[in-house]
This record gives C-alpha cells, structure tokens and sequence, in this order.
C-alpha cells in the first residue's frame, strides 16, 4: 500500500475537492505529484524518511514542518489535475459539443497547476533555508543551467566594448 503526504479527507475538507470526485482520480493524482514533484524537490533519501516516518506514526518536528510546505503543493497540484483528468475522461468523444468547456476547465486546471508551482518554489526556499541535506547528483539537478551573470567577473576587457 502507498503512503501519501496528504490525506483524501485533509484535500476535501481544506481544499476544494469535492465529495462526489472519486478517490482513483485524486489517489492517482496524489501519487504523481510525490514522484515528480516532492521527491526531486526534497531529495529521495529525505522522502524515503518522511514516508517511513509517516507510516511509523513517529515524525520529527523538522519532518512535520516539511509536510506543511508539502500539502499545499501537492493539494493545488491535484485540484488541477482532477478537473483536467474527471472531464477528459467523461466526456471523451464529445469535443464539438463541449468545447467551450473544455477551454475553461483547461484554463481552471492551468490556474491550480500555477499554484501548485508556486507552492513549489515556496518548498524548495524552505528546503534551501532548513539545511534539508540532497545527494550530489539531486543537488547537480537543482543548479541553473543557463547563463546568468550575478556580476563580480573580473575581465580585461573595457566596460564598453573591447
């Protein structure tokens, strides 16, 4: 059996999942964000603790912390997904009719995936700030690739031009 970070009933009854969506679109959902959200930001030995820990009953205060810049995370993420997914999958075959529709759920599910992201950066600084230890292959992940300059780069060349 899988352990999530968040709870059926703590999405119903803080966020806006309601009753009638069944648990196989929200389960599913739940589990995608922990494997491609949560893990990379946390690191995989960090969740494998905090799995343990929750199926153990015995988390520490750090952990319990963690899981509260978690939920929102994952819970925005499964609000988007839900609408996105339940529709998709009901109405499939019905695209000229609903199609109006469908852009306005595609533009809901857009907007909780925005949160669910911005959540996500809100994790990750806490993460930075709280020392929560990464491999160096997860920290060799989480490096800006593209070629910014924070200044301080010493060169022979002139101010303006060479």
């Amino acid at each position: 059996m899988n352990t999530f970070l968040i709870s059926l009933n703590r999405l119903r009854d803080f966020y806006l999942v309601d009753e009638n969506v069944q648990d196989k679109y929200i389960i599913s959902n739940i589990q995608k964000c922990q494997d491609f959200v949560v893990k990379p930001i946390i690191g995989e030995d960090k969740y494998n603790e905090l799995i343990s820990q929750i199926d153990n009953n015995n988390l520490t205060l750090i952990n319990t912390q963690m899981l509260d810049y978690i939920e929102p995370v994952i819970a925005y993420y499964v609000c988007g997904e839900i609408f996105y997914s339940t529709y998709k999958i009901k109405n499939a075959g019905i695209e000229d009719a609903n199609s109006n529709r469908f852009e306005e759920i595609k533009q809901i599910s857009k907007k909780y995936r925005n949160d669910s992201e911005h959540y996500a950066t809100i994790l990750e600084e806490w993460v930075c700030d709280n020392s929560v230890t990464l491999t160096e292959r997860e920290r060799s992940n989480n490096v800006f690739n593209q070629g910014i300059y924070l200044g301080g780069y010493k060169s022979n060349h002139k101010k303006y031009g060479r």
